[in-house]
């Protein structure tokens, strides 16, 4: 190879004149002799070479960021979402399906999270109960749900009777899930105001299954009547409302509320769409436990999410996805039983009313 030859199969493979080598250049290395042939040859496959492997790159470097996107095994928050957060209030949640002298002793075990600070309220509604307390300096309202899953969900399936509310534009929401919220809400706006946390404060809101539809509708009674909700995270929680309910939810909570599903939780598809149903956003979707992340989807109804798992008669296999949430118990198991003084220390106050016995919680 001559030197004209070498310099010229040097700024091709190089590309010190350009990323691409003009026409010139590529005449040039043809016409140079085929010693300088073979070396833009040589030159030219090193660039395609060189080319691919960025390419590829780029590529893996996509691949890598949909996967931290859509919820990879590192990802431990997004945008408002907090996955240790979310942990803690799975605890909460759970609590709430503790017994009464337990909760009111705050010593339930695991689940009674040490931060909580005393008095704890608790409220006994139609079917389930809540807690009222301090947590981290804000009120904290936790709502138990069904002890019996499998009859919920079909119950859901059929029960589907959807009941005008007038807290917003032409909102419906579920029979049922209004009723028990109705039966707890004086004794809960009671119990806020007496631990400090009264109209007009920052509260969080936690539940589970029939809590978290519960937790869902105290949301916005509460919002409406001047509490603001400074967090929410709801976990297994059925759809509770139609589409004028769920845009209304979500332009109350834009970004503090997280409705957050489990596999095949089959709770989380039920009362049926075609009823009129619509879920509530944000929805934060675990295809396993924590180790493997999550999904975000902002849209209310989707197949990236749970909705990719919409057969409730295969579901019910799978009823101890709704039982574990966040790697926590959040039903009754993991309760510690009450101790015998707890018992007697935090009784019922029970009030006779006509043939009833009422059950206060003071």
């Amino acid at each position: 190879m001559n030197a004209a030859g070498a310099a010229v199969a040097v700024e091709v493979a190089t590309g010190s004149s350009s990323s691409r080598p003009s026409d010139s250049a590529t005449r040039r290395c043809c016409c140079a002799g085929s010693g300088a042939f073979e070396a833009c040859q040589l030159a030219g496959g090193m660039r395609r070479r060189r080319l691919v492997v960025a390419t590829v790159s780029l590529v893996l470097a996509a691949a890598v960021a949909a996967c931290i996107l859509k919820g990879g095994a590192k990802q431990t928050s997004s945008g408002g979402f907090r996955q240790a957060r979310a942990v803690q209030f799975a605890k909460l949640a759970g609590a709430a399906y503790c017994a009464v002298p337990a909760l009111k002793a705050w010593t339930c075990g695991p689940k009674c999270l040490p931060s909580v600070q005393p008095p704890v309220k608790v409220c006994v509604g139609d079917t389930t109960k809540a807690f009222v307390a301090r947590w981290e300096g804000l009120g904290l309202v936790s709502f138990e749900g069904t002890k019996t899953y499998s009859s919920m969900v079909q119950d859901l399936r059929t029960y589907t009777s959807l009941a005008s509310w007038e807290l917003c534009s032409n909102c419906r929401v579920h029979t049922g899930f209004l009723e028990e919220w109705r039966s707890l809400a004086d004794c809960i706006k009671d119990s806020l105001a007496n631990v400090g946390s009264g109209s007009g404060s920052a509260i969080r809101v936690t539940g589970h299954s029939l809590g978290a539809a519960t937790s869902a509708l105290a949301m916005v009674s509460l919002a409406k009547q001047g509490w603001h909700i400074e967090e929410a995270y709801n976990f297994g929680m059925p759809r509770v409302g139609n589409a004028d309910f769920a845009r209304a939810f979500g332009e109350m909570f834009p970004s503090v509320s997280y409705r957050v599903t489990h596999h095949m939780d089959p709770v989380v598809h039920v009362p049926p769409e075609t009823f009129a149903f619509q879920h509530v956003n944000t929805e934060v979707f675990y295809k396993g436990n924590l180790s493997t992340g999550f999904t975000i989807c902002t849209e209310a109804e989707t197949s990236t999410c749970a909705g990719q798992y919409s057969d409730i008669a295969y579901d019910l296999l799978y009823l101890d996805d709704h039982m574990d949430y966040m790697d926590e118990q959040t039903g009754s198991s993991g309760c510690v039983p009450p101790t015998r003084s707890a018992q007697v220390s935090q009784a019922f106050d029970r009030r006779q009313v006509g043939s009833a016995t009422l059950e206060m919680v003071v």
